[in-house]
């Protein structure tokens, strides 16, 4: 009995101290080369969602790519580099207004649809999710763009169905677990799917696990979702003229 005890208390503790250096160490059990991925991805997010340096993120992102192109992160790394040196140049071209919100309203939606690349929102909880259309880790006065086309409501449903394949990323990142070394760098189109699932009459979306979100589902997973949000669409406005005096 003491025996059995002693090796319960011991396996115990190995998980313990398991867990205290992967809170502190995310990458701890990983691959040498996989841990160097790792740090430059990490950064990479950290530029992106802390700092919005889109610029050093771009960097930081093709680093991976470049150093480490057979590592975990290289994928996500290289569209994200990608992309945000494409923002970089819509970033030069852009002219930001004082009043948006005094904005006609199709002007106010572009404004909203630019500044979802602003949008910094985070996780605070594992398990959990990043939720975009909430305040947590808004700074005060800060405004979220996701949450200004949600207030439009049902005349922007047109513009965010066609987001739902716009891959550019946010500032807002989710995890499945904390010490897990994975993040996932929030897109356009969770925005705007998350904004849908609150205008539709139903979610058209639920996540398939901790770690999922619109962005990294498979692509049949999210063309389902699109094709079923595009009929009832359809169906709607069918109805509508159908009933039209």
């Amino acid at each position: 009995m003491v025996l059995v005890l002693g090796v319960t208390l011991n396996c115990f503790s190995a998980e313990r101290d398991m867990m205290l250096e992967l809170l502190s160490n995310p990458a701890a059990h990983l691959p040498a080369e996989e841990k160097g991925a790792w740090a430059v991805f990490f950064a990479g997010v950290t530029a992106l969602q802390k700092d919005g340096d889109r610029k050093h993120a771009a960097e930081l992102f093709k680093e991976v790519g470049d150093k480490y192109p057979k590592s975990r992160y290289a994928k996500d790394s290289i569209e994200l580099g990608v992309l945000l040196g494409k923002m970089l140049e819509e970033d030069e071209r852009w002219a930001e207004v004082p009043r948006p919100d005094a904005l006609p309203f199709d002007q106010r939606v572009a404004y909203f649809l630019y500044h979802l690349r602003d949008v910094e929102c985070y996780q605070y909880s594992d398990p959990g999710m990043c939720v975009m259309l909430g305040e947590f880790g808004r700074k005060p006065g800060e405004t979220n763009a996701a949450m200004k086309l949600k207030e439009l409501g049902a005349p922007v449903i047109p513009t965010l169905i066609a987001l739902l394949e716009d891959r550019r990323p946010t500032r807002s990142v989710g995890w499945a677990r904390s010490f897990y070394p994975a993040r996932t760098v929030l897109r356009y189109q969770d925005a705007a799917i998350e904004i849908l699932n609150e205008i539709l009459p139903t979610p058209f979306y639920e996540r398939s696990t901790t770690a999922a979100y619109f962005s990294n589902e498979k692509p049949e997973v999210r063309e389902r979702v699109i094709r079923a949000i595009k009929l009832l669409r359809g169906k709607t406005e069918l109805e509508r003229k159908s009933f039209a005096p």
